[in-house]
């Protein structure tokens, strides 16, 4: 009887800790550029040239990195709608539709 509701207990553990699904990271693309701030596909799939997602605000700050897949610094202005990127977020999130503005260290170019 112990043995099974110890068995039982684990798989709940095990359950609740895969509920919580956080990331640190995001690879997506830019679908828009406003005030300063990017809005990128949360839930990105490209079919046929067409975004299918739920849209998400990315907040940057003077301390946001800039970079391309080398390491090279690059700035705000060298990002253009339709980029590949890669968000670094803060801290470990989950994406949520209920929540749709993130805060980012870092912002990866991944286009050539």
């Amino acid at each position: 009887m112990k043995l099974k509701l110890l068995m039982l207990c684990a798989m709940l553990l095990l359950a609740a800790a895969g509920c919580s699904n956080k990331t640190s990271q995001l690879e997506t693309f830019i679908s828009s550029i406003e005030q300063g701030n990017l809005i990128v596909e949360c839930y990105p799939r490209k079919e046929s040239g067409n975004s299918i997602g739920t849209a998400c605000k990315v907040i940057v700050s003077d301390d946001t990195l800039y970079e391309d897949r080398s390491g090279n610094p690059l700035m705000f202005e060298d990002f253009k709608i339709g980029d590949d990127v890669k968000l670094y977020f803060k801290s470990p999130l989950s994406l949520e539709k209920s929540n749709s503005t993130y805060h980012v260290s870092k912002i990866v170019l991944l286009n050539e």
